[in-house]
């Protein structure tokens, strides 16, 4: 548990908390419904705040294998399925996408939908571990709808809890 948020999990391996999944955590006093089909790489919330109603869904894509492949997929079709019941929300996706910026904007392309990446502030690579090339493996994607409200990202590198360091955005 986070002091000061609620958390949405979905767990990868179910009877092993803590171990593997995906959470959202939302800063108390932000309130947030789970939406969506539940999902060992994904999990998402409808979040009404400020006057701005969104989707927000955390995620992680596996970076190899058949995995990778039908997660993403199986993405596609949740966010077409939240954009469809939802449509008046905004959307943002955030988290472990696995991939270089580059190969993230042409899977949206191949995707179709009204989204883009946020561009943040300063370096974007958010992956870090000793003896390899940094790189930019975690983004924020936001809807058009949304994209000129979502501002301020940056990597945080003074937290390195992990081989990835945060991204954030306001």
């Amino acid at each position: 548990r986070l002091n000061g948020f609620n958390c949405i999990e979905s767990l990868a391996e179910k009877g092993y908390p803590g171990r593997r999944g995906v959470a959202l955590a939302l800063k108390k006093g932000c309130a947030g419904t789970e939406v969506g089909t539940k999902s060992p790489y994904w999990v998402g919330a409808r979040v009404v705040q400020n006057r701005i109603d969104c989707i927000v869904i955390s995620i992680y894509i596996p970076p190899t294998g058949p995995a990778r492949r039908d997660t993403i997929r199986n993405l596609k079709v949740e966010v077409e399925n939240l954009l469809r019941r939802y449509n008046q929300s905004g959307l943002i996706i955030l988290g472990d996408w696995n991939m270089k910026r580059a190969v993230l904007d042409r899977t949206l392309v191949k995707w179709g939908l009204p989204m883009q990446v946020v561009n943040p502030r300063g370096s974007s690579k958010t992956f870090h571990r000793r003896h390899c090339r940094w790189s930019d493996l975690d983004h924020i994607v936001v809807s058009h709808s949304l994209a000129s409200q979502i501002n301020h990202a940056r990597v945080k590198r003074r937290w390195d809890s992990s081989d990835h360091f945060p991204l954030t955005a306001k």
